[in-house]
């Protein structure tokens, strides 16, 4: 048995002489510990503000920075233009490890009723697309005239917000394809051995203040499940999370999630990137 797991049952147990009687609200908070201790990472989680973003400004909707020489980014298939889903502005965005440092990254979606996301190919950039500028041109006479943009049939929003950012720790999240296997290897099956579910743990996590809310980096959650407990299991680090808010909405109050692979993620290479939202 890990010495490290003996001292969690322990202090689960602490103050309760007969093992089998121990309940889960006895050991949630040292679940809870366990977990922020050995999975938490650093992220920055951002709301969106009613202030009109400037040019370059991370945000999400409004007008991109397009400079000259750049292709605006169109839909393979039909050659319409998609919409700019969110800008982030590494420039001046707090420095996260492995995440760019410079330059600034776009997410454009399609304005169709699945706003962008391919059910067949969730990495296929057809219906969306991924732009990033390493280097940025700060002259407003360098930037392009956007192209004719008609009312998308779908979006998550309306107008455009920029995006207050604070960094922030956080630990797994119960949605996560690898969270049953972080918690058996903390608890070495205690859980299930005592018939408590992954839904239990996940109530206490949302009582908890590190959980929930949009975010670049860190981990993701989804209303549904996590797709990626089928395929793409390389894909570990969010990139980028939008919730639904009160001025956001995916669907009845979902989430989308754009999932990347942390060597894609150093080399800045964001071909091969997963985006899906799901909501209840």
């Amino acid at each position: 048995m890990n010495p490290d797991n003996e001292v969690l049952r322990e202090d689960s147990l602490e103050g309760n002489s007969d093992e089998n009687s121990t309940t889960f609200d006895q050991i949630s908070h040292v679940i809870l510990r366990g977990l922020k201790e050995r999975t938490s990472v650093k992220y920055l989680q951002i709301r969106t503000q009613e202030t009109k973003p400037s040019l370059l400004d991370t945000k999400i909707g409004g007008i991109p920075y397009f400079p000259i020489g750049a292709e605006y980014p169109k839909h393979t298939r039909n050659d319409t233009p998609l919409y700019l889903l969110c800008q982030l502005n590494f420039d001046t965005l707090p420095k996260l490890e492995d995440f760019p440092q410079t330059g600034i990254l776009q997410i454009f979606i399609d304005g169709d009723v699945f706003m962008g996301m391919d059910f067949d190919d969730p990495t296929a950039q057809d219906s969306w697309r991924i732009v990033y500028y390493p280097t940025i041109d700060t002259d407003p006479t360098h930037q392009q005239k956007l192209p004719d943009l008609p009312k998308p049939e779908r979006f998550p929003f309306e107008g455009e917000y920029k995006l207050s950012v604070k960094p922030s720790i956080g630990c797994i999240r119960s949605g996560d394809y690898r969270f049953t296997k972080v918690v058996n290897g903390l608890f070495e099956g205690e859980l299930s051995a005592n018939g408590w579910s992954d839904w239990e743990i996940h109530d206490h996590q949302m009582m908890d203040t590190q959980y929930g809310g949009s975010r670049i980096g860190g981990y993701p959650t989804f209303v549904q499940e996590d797709p990626r407990k089928y395929n793409n299991f390389e894909k570990t680090v969010l990139l980028f999370e939008l919730e639904s808010d009160r001025h956001v909405m995916w669907g009845d109050m979902g989430v989308a999630n754009f999932l990347i692979s942390k060597e894609a993620l150093r080399n800045c290479d964001f071909l091969d990137v997963y985006y899906v939202w799901d909501c209840s």
